[in-house]
């Protein structure tokens, strides 16, 4: 495994964290995790139903990034992190810049 590839996996796992915390953060709280910590208003308005279904996504999206990373998959790793996007949680790009690197 090169250096590439170890650095990737760890950028997957963190953002695979991140979104899968962001998820968990979205559906028990009702709001999303960046709007909480920003105090920005540009996704405050997303509530209920919607914002339960986006948390729903970016938790299994980070489930699936973590157990890619553990697999060596960069092919699901970069599936996780899509999905990861949908928490909404702009640091799961880490898991989609770290799929790129475990390809290299």
């Amino acid at each position: 495994m090169s250096n590439n590839s170890k650095i990737g996996a760890v950028l997957v796992v963190i953002g695979g964290l991140l979104a899968l915390l962001s998820g968990i953060y979205s559906i028990v709280a009702d709001q999303p995790l960046v709007a909480r910590l920003t105090g920005g208003t540009i996704l405050g308005g997303l509530h209920g139903s919607s914002l339960d279904a986006m948390g729903v996504v970016g938790l299994i999206g980070g489930l699936v990034a973590l157990a890619s990373a553990l697999r060596s998959s960069w092919l699901g790793s970069l599936l996780g992190g899509l999905l990861g996007l949908a928490a909404p949680c702009g640091l799961a790009l880490l898991a989609i810049i770290g799929a790129i690197l475990m390809k290299k």
